[in-house]
């Protein structure tokens, strides 16, 4: 039987250059910025120009000097304190490579999958990102997926499947073992239900919902279902993967209570046709 080869879904690079290269063009920048400050000085002693403009002018090239040179010395101080590192994520796993040495896992090894970056994008382009994605390997080794690496959303659009399925099967063998898992400080699993803060939900009441970067824990009640709490996702571990699991445990007291009703109707026909 052959193996099919694995498929890159998402690279990444950084390097160390990357940000002295930026720092040089900033300075640059700063440079040409100071010398048109310098000539509206010169604008202004011979009255060249309405005062105004040439105010406004040297106030614009004040600010731009400023964001140039704090952007300038940002990216000159991480030219020394950024390492090199390039992220390959396959089909099958990934490999994260630091200072040359390359760290090789599969999707399987993974214990621990949380979503904690964000970003605001206008147009599919970040403008503004934060936090960072966790990995956690079962070596208990650690890799975070920060803006610097690139899009988070790209990151986890192809990391969250993988990881879903992987964690829940795992959470699942957890609980077979009878052995809690804790998500959060206040969200443990349990082989009977979950505990959200101090509430205890049985497994076929229990009801997740994500919505506006939280997921949110709900209680059913026949027809009715209850809020009992929420959580921001970049703080709880595992989120697809418990999604997953409450997909599961649902699908199979479904599946109960229809063999159930089923079993009942059987009773009640036989019994009709014995009284008849």
């Amino acid at each position: 039987m052959v193996t099919a080869p694995a498929r890159v879904l998402f690279s990444m690079e950084v390097r160390r250059s990357r940000y002295f290269r930026r720092f040089i063009l900033l300075l640059v920048a700063a440079l040409a910025t100071a010398g048109a400050y310098l000539a509206l000085e010169q604008a202004a002693a011979r009255q060249l120009a309405d005062a105004l403009l040439i105010d406004l002018g040297k106030a614009a090239a004040i600010v731009l000097l400023v964001l140039l040179a704090v952007r300038g010395l940002y990216n000159l101080l991480l030219t020394f304190i950024r390492r090199s590192e390039s992220l390959n994520i396959y089909n099958k796993g990934f490999i994260w490579t630091r200072d040359g040495r390359a760290y090789k896992y599969r999707w399987t090894d993974l214990v621990r999958f949380r979503e904690g970056a964000r970003a605001v994008s206008l147009f599919n382009r970040p403008l503004l990102q934060w936090g960072t994605h966790v990995l956690q390997m079962e070596d208990e080794r650690t890799f975070r997926f920060r803006a610097l690496h690139g899009s988070p959303r790209a990151f986890v659009r192809v990391v969250r499947p993988y990881a879903a399925y992987v964690t829940s099967v795992k959470m699942s063998r957890l609980l077979r073992e009878d052995r809690p898992v804790r998500l959060h400080p206040r969200l443990t699993l349990y082989p009977g239900g979950v505990e959200a803060g101090k509430t205890q939900i049985h497994w076929s009441e229990l009801d997740l919902l994500v919505k506006g970067g939280r997921l949110v824990v709900r209680r059913r009640q026949g027809k009715n279902v209850k809020t009992i709490r929420r959580y921001p996702i970049s703080s709880v571990d595992n989120v697809g993967g418990l999604l997953d699991l409450v997909k599961s445990a649902d699908r199979l007291y479904r599946q109960k209570r229809s063999a159930s009703s089923a079993r009942k109707r059987s009773q009640a026909a036989s019994e009709d046709a014995l009284s008849a």
